[in-house]
This record gives structure tokens, sequence and C-alpha cells, in this order.
């Protein structure tokens, strides 16, 4: 469940991520990502909340855990989207452009069972 709305005490508009469970190891930055879409579609962006239900974490990815904490991020990336583009389910491909993106190498974790 991905809701957007306006609390009317913050600015802009909410983006409340609300996941039932989550691997921690691989990450959540996917609902940022949606977050940028709201300026495309004529608003302003306001709360960005991620709530999450079960987020876990295996014994056998503790590894992977401490290479990934141990790591100094990278300037953050920007995303260019096509103003044209007002509607949310008309975007394709070609109308999103990453900018100054840089990462690490992959991590890899074993899977658990």
């Amino acid at each position: 469940r991905i809701p957007l709305y306006r609390n009317g005490t913050v600015p802009g508009m909410t983006f409340e991520a609300l996941m039932n469970g989550l691997h921690v190891t691989p990450g959540i930055e996917q609902h940022q990502r949606r977050f940028a879409l709201i300026q495309n579609m004529g608003h302003q962006p306001g709360e960005f909340i991620h709530t999450l239900g079960d987020a876990h974490l295996y014994l056998n990815h503790l590894e992977q855990v401490e290479t990934q904490l141990a790591r100094r991020p990278y300037p953050l990336p920007r995303m260019r989207l096509n103003p044209g583009v007002r509607d949310l389910f008309a975007f394709r491909f070609e109308d999103f452009e990453l900018l100054d993106y840089r990462c690490h190498p992959p991590i890899k974790a074993p899977v658990a069972v």
C-alpha cells in the first residue's frame, strides 16, 4: 500500500510506504524513488513515511551487513524526469534519466532457508 495524501500540517504531498515484510539486506530505496514522481504530477513533495511491519535480518547475512555499514556513501545521484509527463501511468522508460550515479561492488548473500 503506497498512499499519497495531504496531511494538512506539512506542506506538499505526503508519501507513505507501508510494508508487511522486508529483508533488510536488499534495501528499501525503491520507495524513495517513487516519491520523486510526485513532482511531475504537479505537486510538491512533503513527508516520506516508511512503515515496516516485519523488518528482519537473517543470521547468515551478518557479514554482508557489516560490509554495507563499513562503506562510505557516494554523493547522491540525481533523477531527471520528463517534465512534460503529468500522468503517473503515462511514464515510459525514456522519461527517466539517472545522473551522476556511482555504486560500490555488489555484496553477495546466500539464500536464507
